[in-house]
Protein backbone atom coordinates (compact mmCIF):
# COMPACT_ATOMS: atom_id res chain seq x y z
CA UNK A 1 0.00 0.00 0.00
CA UNK A 2 1.38 3.74 -1.17
CA UNK A 3 -0.65 7.14 -0.05
CA UNK A 4 0.68 10.45 -0.65
CA UNK A 5 1.19 13.06 1.34
CA UNK A 6 1.22 16.69 1.10
CA UNK A 7 4.25 18.29 2.53
CA UNK A 8 5.52 22.07 3.81
CA UNK A 9 7.15 22.68 0.65
CA UNK A 10 4.11 21.96 -1.22
CA UNK A 11 6.06 18.90 -2.89
CA UNK A 12 4.54 15.22 -1.93
CA UNK A 13 6.30 11.65 -0.75
CA UNK A 14 5.80 8.32 -1.44
CA UNK A 15 5.14 6.14 2.20
CA UNK A 16 5.33 2.56 1.65
CA UNK A 17 3.87 -0.07 3.51
CA UNK A 18 6.38 0.08 6.48
CA UNK A 19 6.22 3.62 6.47
CA UNK A 20 9.54 4.28 5.39
CA UNK A 21 9.41 6.27 2.39
CA UNK A 22 11.25 5.57 -0.82
CA UNK A 23 14.76 5.15 0.84
CA UNK A 24 14.30 2.10 2.63
CA UNK A 25 17.30 2.40 4.24
CA UNK A 26 16.46 5.13 6.00
CA UNK A 27 16.61 4.53 9.75
CA UNK A 28 13.70 3.42 12.13
CA UNK A 29 14.21 6.76 14.01
CA UNK A 30 14.30 9.03 10.87
CA UNK A 31 11.49 7.18 9.24
CA UNK A 32 9.28 7.81 12.72
CA UNK A 33 10.34 11.46 12.36
CA UNK A 34 8.96 11.78 8.83
CA UNK A 35 5.88 9.99 9.94
CA UNK A 36 5.25 12.21 12.37
CA UNK A 37 5.56 15.12 10.48
CA UNK A 38 3.52 13.57 7.77
CA UNK A 39 0.46 13.71 10.16
CA UNK A 40 1.33 17.17 11.04
CA UNK A 41 1.21 18.38 7.48
CA UNK A 42 -2.02 15.96 6.62
CA UNK A 43 -3.38 17.98 9.40
CA UNK A 44 -2.61 21.24 8.08
CA UNK A 45 -3.58 20.69 4.72
CA UNK A 46 -6.75 20.46 5.73
CA UNK A 47 -7.60 17.50 7.14
CA UNK A 48 -9.01 18.66 10.66
CA UNK A 49 -9.21 15.63 12.36
CA UNK A 50 -7.61 12.15 12.13
CA UNK A 51 -8.65 8.56 14.05
CA UNK A 52 -5.75 6.30 14.82
CA UNK A 53 -7.29 3.79 12.37
CA UNK A 54 -7.34 6.48 9.94
CA UNK A 55 -3.48 7.55 11.01
CA UNK A 56 -2.62 4.26 10.47
CA UNK A 57 -3.64 3.32 6.96
CA UNK A 58 -2.57 6.47 5.67
CA UNK A 59 0.98 5.84 6.83
CA UNK A 60 0.76 2.44 5.93
CA UNK A 61 1.54 0.91 9.41
CA UNK A 62 -0.26 -0.87 12.44
CA UNK A 63 -2.49 0.86 14.52
CA UNK A 64 -0.43 0.13 17.58
CA UNK A 65 2.81 2.22 15.98
CA UNK A 66 0.67 5.42 14.71
CA UNK A 67 -0.83 5.07 18.31
CA UNK A 68 2.60 5.69 19.80
CA UNK A 69 3.36 8.69 16.94
CA UNK A 70 0.33 10.28 17.91
CA UNK A 71 1.07 9.81 21.73
CA UNK A 72 4.43 11.72 21.30
CA UNK A 73 2.94 14.45 19.86
CA UNK A 74 0.37 14.92 21.76
CA UNK A 75 2.71 14.40 24.64
CA UNK A 76 4.67 17.56 23.61
CA UNK A 77 0.75 19.33 22.40
CA UNK A 78 1.32 19.35 19.02
CA UNK A 79 -1.85 17.16 18.60
CA UNK A 80 -4.43 17.26 20.80
CA UNK A 81 -7.17 14.23 20.77
CA UNK A 82 -10.94 15.30 21.53
CA UNK A 83 -12.54 13.73 24.10
CA UNK A 84 -16.00 13.23 22.91
CA UNK A 85 -14.84 11.36 18.82
CA UNK A 86 -11.43 10.42 20.27
CA UNK A 87 -9.49 11.52 17.14
CA UNK A 88 -6.81 13.80 16.69
CA UNK A 89 -6.32 17.88 15.64
CA UNK A 90 -3.19 20.15 15.27
CA UNK A 91 -2.48 21.31 19.25
CA UNK A 92 -1.65 24.66 20.58
CA UNK A 93 2.24 23.95 20.07
CA UNK A 94 1.89 23.15 16.36
CA UNK A 95 -0.20 26.81 16.29
CA UNK A 96 2.72 28.04 18.36
CA UNK A 97 5.56 27.77 15.52
CA UNK A 98 2.89 28.81 13.04
CA UNK A 99 2.53 32.02 14.58
CA UNK A 100 6.12 32.33 15.06
CA UNK A 101 6.83 32.03 10.89
CA UNK A 102 4.32 34.58 10.09
CA UNK A 103 5.43 37.14 12.42
CA UNK A 104 9.01 36.46 11.65
CA UNK A 105 8.77 39.88 9.77
CA UNK A 106 6.29 42.36 10.80
CA UNK A 107 4.81 42.68 14.38
CA UNK A 108 8.26 41.44 15.84
CA UNK A 109 10.08 43.89 13.85
CA UNK A 110 8.17 46.44 14.57
CA UNK A 111 7.89 45.81 18.16
CA UNK A 112 11.28 45.10 18.75
CA UNK A 113 12.99 48.50 18.84
CA UNK A 114 10.15 49.37 21.38
CA UNK A 115 10.72 45.90 23.63
CA UNK A 116 13.90 46.70 23.78
CA UNK A 117 13.47 50.36 25.43
CA UNK A 118 11.05 48.60 28.00
CA UNK A 119 13.70 46.65 28.81
CA UNK A 120 16.59 49.40 29.33
CA UNK A 121 13.99 51.60 31.04
CA UNK A 122 12.56 49.05 33.60
CA UNK A 123 15.14 46.43 33.80
CA UNK A 124 12.41 43.71 33.99
CA UNK A 125 11.92 40.98 31.33
CA UNK A 126 9.54 42.37 27.87
CA UNK A 127 7.63 39.53 26.41
CA UNK A 128 5.80 40.12 22.72
CA UNK A 129 2.26 37.81 22.88
CA UNK A 130 -0.19 37.00 20.51
CA UNK A 131 -3.86 35.44 21.19
CA UNK A 132 -4.15 31.33 19.98
CA UNK A 133 -6.79 29.10 21.08
CA UNK A 134 -7.33 30.64 24.75
CA UNK A 135 -3.71 31.22 25.71
CA UNK A 136 -0.98 34.14 25.21
CA UNK A 137 1.99 32.38 22.57
CA UNK A 138 4.80 34.47 23.14
CA UNK A 139 6.35 35.45 19.85
CA UNK A 140 9.98 37.53 21.16
CA UNK A 141 11.21 38.18 24.15
CA UNK A 142 13.84 40.38 25.86
CA UNK A 143 15.23 38.65 29.40
CA UNK A 144 16.15 40.81 32.20
CA UNK A 145 19.67 40.70 34.15
CA UNK A 146 18.05 39.20 36.79
CA UNK A 147 15.81 36.72 35.21
CA UNK A 148 11.75 35.80 36.48
CA UNK A 149 11.95 31.63 37.09
CA UNK A 150 10.67 29.89 35.58
CA UNK A 151 11.93 31.52 32.42
CA UNK A 152 9.13 31.88 29.93
CA UNK A 153 10.43 30.46 26.14
CA UNK A 154 10.25 31.82 23.02
CA UNK A 155 7.08 29.96 21.38
CA UNK A 156 5.87 29.13 25.33
CA UNK A 157 2.50 30.16 26.07
CA UNK A 158 0.11 30.93 29.26
CA UNK A 159 -3.54 30.69 29.83
CA UNK A 160 -5.24 33.81 28.89
CA UNK A 161 -7.49 33.80 31.91
CA UNK A 162 -4.04 33.94 34.50
CA UNK A 163 -1.40 35.68 33.15
CA UNK A 164 -1.10 39.63 32.41
CA UNK A 165 -0.87 39.72 28.51
CA UNK A 166 -3.19 36.77 28.31
CA UNK A 167 -5.59 39.35 30.07
CA UNK A 168 -4.41 42.27 27.79
CA UNK A 169 -5.48 40.12 25.04
CA UNK A 170 -8.25 38.11 26.10
CA UNK A 171 -10.29 41.49 26.86
CA UNK A 172 -10.41 42.40 23.10
CA UNK A 173 -12.00 38.77 22.19
CA UNK A 174 -15.22 38.93 20.54
CA UNK A 175 -17.83 37.74 23.06
CA UNK A 176 -18.09 34.12 21.55
CA UNK A 177 -14.35 33.44 22.60
CA UNK A 178 -14.63 34.67 25.84
CA UNK A 179 -17.46 32.73 26.78
CA UNK A 180 -16.22 29.33 25.23
CA UNK A 181 -13.12 30.02 27.55
CA UNK A 182 -15.41 30.22 30.48
CA UNK A 183 -17.60 27.57 29.37
CA UNK A 184 -14.81 25.54 29.48
CA UNK A 185 -14.25 26.18 32.68
CA UNK A 186 -11.54 28.24 34.97
CA UNK A 187 -8.51 26.50 36.51
CA UNK A 188 -6.99 28.01 39.32
CA UNK A 189 -3.23 27.70 39.45
CA UNK A 190 -2.74 30.05 42.61
CA UNK A 191 -4.96 31.63 45.53
CA UNK A 192 -5.18 35.24 42.87
CA UNK A 193 -6.17 33.06 40.05
CA UNK A 194 -9.79 34.56 38.67
CA UNK A 195 -12.13 31.49 38.64
CA UNK A 196 -15.69 32.70 39.13
CA UNK A 197 -16.71 33.89 35.62
CA UNK A 198 -18.67 37.25 36.65
CA UNK A 199 -16.00 38.50 38.14
CA UNK A 200 -13.53 37.61 35.08
CA UNK A 201 -16.02 39.12 32.71
CA UNK A 202 -15.85 42.32 35.09
CA UNK A 203 -11.90 42.00 34.99
CA UNK A 204 -12.00 41.86 31.07
CA UNK A 205 -14.44 45.26 31.17
CA UNK A 206 -12.11 47.24 33.58
CA UNK A 207 -8.92 46.41 31.40
CA UNK A 208 -10.47 47.87 28.14
CA UNK A 209 -11.47 50.72 30.26
CA UNK A 210 -8.19 51.21 31.77
CA UNK A 211 -6.31 50.09 28.67
CA UNK A 212 -3.83 48.02 30.71
CA UNK A 213 -4.31 44.10 32.53
CA UNK A 214 -2.10 43.87 36.03
CA UNK A 215 -1.33 40.20 37.50
CA UNK A 216 -0.65 40.05 40.94
CA UNK A 217 0.75 36.35 41.21
CA UNK A 218 -2.90 34.53 38.92
CA UNK A 219 -0.38 32.25 37.07
CA UNK A 220 2.10 31.31 39.29
CA UNK A 221 2.57 32.96 42.97
CA UNK A 222 6.31 34.17 42.37
CA UNK A 223 5.78 36.01 39.08
CA UNK A 224 3.24 39.27 38.73
CA UNK A 225 3.67 41.09 35.95
CA UNK A 226 1.21 43.59 33.46
CA UNK A 227 0.69 43.88 29.77
CA UNK A 228 -1.25 46.41 27.54
CA UNK A 229 -2.67 45.59 23.66
CA UNK A 230 -0.92 46.55 20.57
CA UNK A 231 -3.27 47.91 17.84
CA UNK A 232 -3.22 47.94 14.06
CA UNK A 233 -4.40 50.22 11.57
CA UNK A 234 -8.59 48.89 11.98
CA UNK A 235 -7.75 49.34 15.62
CA UNK A 236 -7.97 45.65 16.11
CA UNK A 237 -5.69 44.17 19.12
CA UNK A 238 -3.17 41.99 17.47
CA UNK A 239 -0.90 41.79 20.34
CA UNK A 240 0.38 42.94 23.49
CA UNK A 241 3.55 43.32 25.42
CA UNK A 242 4.18 42.65 29.00
CA UNK A 243 6.86 43.07 31.84
CA UNK A 244 7.45 39.81 33.96
CA UNK A 245 8.20 40.85 37.24
CA UNK A 246 8.81 38.76 40.68
CA UNK A 247 6.47 39.09 43.20
CA UNK A 248 9.29 40.25 45.31
CA UNK A 249 9.93 43.32 43.61
CA UNK A 250 6.17 44.12 42.38
CA UNK A 251 4.28 46.05 44.53
CA UNK A 252 1.50 48.94 44.19
CA UNK A 253 4.36 51.85 43.27
CA UNK A 254 6.01 49.57 41.20
CA UNK A 255 3.57 48.72 39.55
CA UNK A 256 2.05 52.06 38.48
CA UNK A 257 5.46 53.04 37.72
CA UNK A 258 6.20 50.18 35.27
CA UNK A 259 2.35 50.61 33.39
CA UNK A 260 3.33 54.19 32.74
CA UNK A 261 6.56 53.18 30.66
CA UNK A 262 4.60 49.83 29.58
CA UNK A 263 1.63 51.97 27.91
CA UNK A 264 4.45 54.63 26.44
CA UNK A 265 5.60 51.47 24.79
CA UNK A 266 2.57 50.11 23.15
CA UNK A 267 0.79 53.36 22.38
CA UNK A 268 4.16 53.83 20.46
CA UNK A 269 4.37 49.84 18.92
CA UNK A 270 0.50 50.81 18.01
CA UNK A 271 1.32 53.91 16.21
CA UNK A 272 4.69 52.51 13.98
CA UNK A 273 1.79 49.63 12.81
CA UNK A 274 -0.54 52.14 11.81
CA UNK A 275 -3.07 52.80 14.61
CA UNK A 276 -4.07 56.45 15.17
CA UNK A 277 -6.17 57.76 17.98
CA UNK A 278 -7.94 60.30 16.11
CA UNK A 279 -9.56 58.07 13.78
CA UNK A 280 -11.02 55.90 16.79
CA UNK A 281 -11.93 58.68 19.23
CA UNK A 282 -14.95 57.17 20.58
CA UNK A 283 -14.72 54.00 22.66
CA UNK A 284 -10.82 54.22 22.85
CA UNK A 285 -9.30 54.94 25.75
CA UNK A 286 -6.20 56.61 26.80
CA UNK A 287 -4.24 54.35 29.41
CA UNK A 288 -4.10 55.80 32.75
CA UNK A 289 -1.91 54.15 35.39
CA UNK A 290 -3.15 56.16 38.20
CA UNK A 291 -6.06 53.95 37.91
CA UNK A 292 -4.32 51.23 39.86
CA UNK A 293 -5.13 53.74 43.15
CA UNK A 294 -8.63 51.75 43.05
CA UNK A 295 -7.51 48.15 42.42
CA UNK A 296 -7.79 45.42 45.03
CA UNK A 297 -3.97 44.06 44.54
CA UNK A 298 -5.31 40.56 46.44
CA UNK A 299 -6.85 40.07 43.03
CA UNK A 300 -5.25 39.01 39.57
CA UNK A 301 -5.80 41.62 37.19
Amino acid sequence: METEFHDMGGASKQLGADGSGERSSERPTIRSVMQALAILETLAAGQRSMSVSKVADRLGVSKAHAYRLLSTLASERYVEQDPVSSEYHLGLAAFSLGQLARTRVGIREIARPHMEWLSETTSEAVHLAVFEQGHAVYIDLIECLYPVAPLTRLGGFGPATATAPGLALLAFQPDAVVESIIEAGLPKYTESTITEPNRLREELKAIRQRGYAVNWGGYRSEVCGCAAPVRNHENHVVAAISLGVPASRFDRPRAKELVSHLTRATEAASYDIGFRMSAFAVGTETANADQLDHQDQTETM
